[in-house]
């Protein structure tokens, strides 16, 4: 088994060599036993790596005919890699396409999700949470979109190899650019809410090891009791999951039931009147409207999430005293606002979470602003 660690290390430090090499084979000395080396050749099928092939011998022992039988036996691996691959692929589509049906909001028929719980024999009438994360990666705007997507498809296959061993009792799907995650309440309870904290360790890590600066949201849902629950645990975990890929919660994942007032502000069915609101009482601080100016939305914003204590504001914009009262001033007469009274400060509160919902998708292009009648807008065209 040391003998195994050591070369597992080996494989890692080196790994980039030992592609580049390939047939050829890569030899290594044996950091403990002097004189004894290892020789590494990478598995390759259709183009694709597999894995690696080690055998414990001497470079100068390896002539025609070990190379012959080593050759031989890579492609013997490559072949069982491949059919290992399409069943294990055949198996995730029928997965991915039972967990999507069980989280409609109306399922078609009832028995054959029953008959595919048990194929994977997994018990759907235990208390499960519905959670749903998504990768955003800094790059998006600079590469094509199937580069993109092989390099979602590669952190997604990761990603599934670390929840395995993390915690084999989670089934996991794709549904388009979002990744679905189905937890044992169990699991859940037998960490609390470290549990949560713990999952999203695992997979920022993921992540992380292979693209810099990728940032991974997560929501999480409420605890199903009955089949029909899993659709509303799955709307609850999207709501959770789009506050925090807003990048202004307080955390990069959360729980529905910890999501407060934008559970309420969710139920809103006309998108237009909750972003008629933002314009009322955020307009000129939008950030398409204070672009090479002082970020005022965000300093608004830290003033109202601090209770409008001046010294946690400043510590938490890293901006000196007179810098703060400055903006300030210049927010009041912007906005006509009188920050210092409840019912205005609250009006400002509601506006900065409907715009953690709603606000991302105004465009400068869709409204102006009329100064002339102070903080009201109004729609071109």
């Amino acid at each position: 088994e040391e003998d195994f660690s050591d070369i597992l290390k080996q494989i890692c430090q080196h790994k980039k060599l030992i592609d580049r090499l390939g047939k050829e084979g890569s030899w290594f000395a044996h950091p403990d036993k002097a004189g004894s080396q290892w020789g590494v050749w990478p598995v390759i099928g259709s183009g694709e790596g597999f894995g690696y092939l080690a055998i414990a011998m001497k470079e100068e022992e390896c002539d025609e005919v070990h190379r012959f039988t080593i050759e031989y036996a890579l492609n013997v691996y490559a072949i069982q890699f491949i059919k290992q691959r399409l069943i294990l692929n055949t198996k995730e589509k029928v997965k991915d396409q039972f967990i999507n049906e069980l989280i409609e909001e109306h399922i078609k028929n009832e028995e054959e999700i029953i008959a595919s719980a048990h194929l994977f024999n997994w018990n759907l009438c235990a208390p499960h949470r519905v959670a749903v994360f998504s990768i955003h990666l800094e790059r998006e705007g600079e590469e094509d979109v199937l580069a993109l997507e092989a390099l979602i498809s590669k952190l997604w296959e990761l990603i599934r190899i670390r929840l395995a061993t993390f915690d084999s009792t989670i089934m996991f799907a794709r549904r388009k650019n979002l990744f679905i995650l189905i937890i044992p309440e169990l699991s859940v309870e037998k960490y609390g809410h470290g549990y949560w904290e713990m999952l999203y360790d695992q997979l920022q890590r993921v992540i992380r090891q292979e693209v810099s600066g990728a940032k991974l949201y997560l929501g999480i849902g409420g605890v199903t009791e009955k089949l029909r629950d899993y659709y509303l645990s799955f709307k609850q975990a999207s709501q959770a999951h789009k506050i925090t890929s807003t990048g202004f919660y307080e955390r990069p994942y959360a729980q529905y039931d910890d999501i407060g007032v934008y559970s309420l502000l969710f139920q809103i069915n006309d998108v237009k009147a909750a972003q008629l609101f933002i314009r009322k009482y955020l307009g000129p601080l939008l950030p398409q409207f204070q672009k090479g100016k002082a970020d005022l939305f965000a300093t608004l914003r830290a003033y109202l999430d601090h209770n409008g204590n001046l010294k946690e504001t400043m510590e938490a914009l890293f901006i000196h005293r007179n810098t703060l009262r400055y903006r300030m001033e210049k927010i009041r007469q912007l906005l006509d606002v009188d920050i210092q009274r409840a019912e205005d400060r609250l009006k400002l509160m509601l506006a900065y979470r409907l715009y953690d919902l709603y606000g991302q998708d105004l465009e400068r292009g869709s409204i102006k602003w009329v100064p002339e009648y102070g903080t009201e807008w109004g729609l071109n065209g």
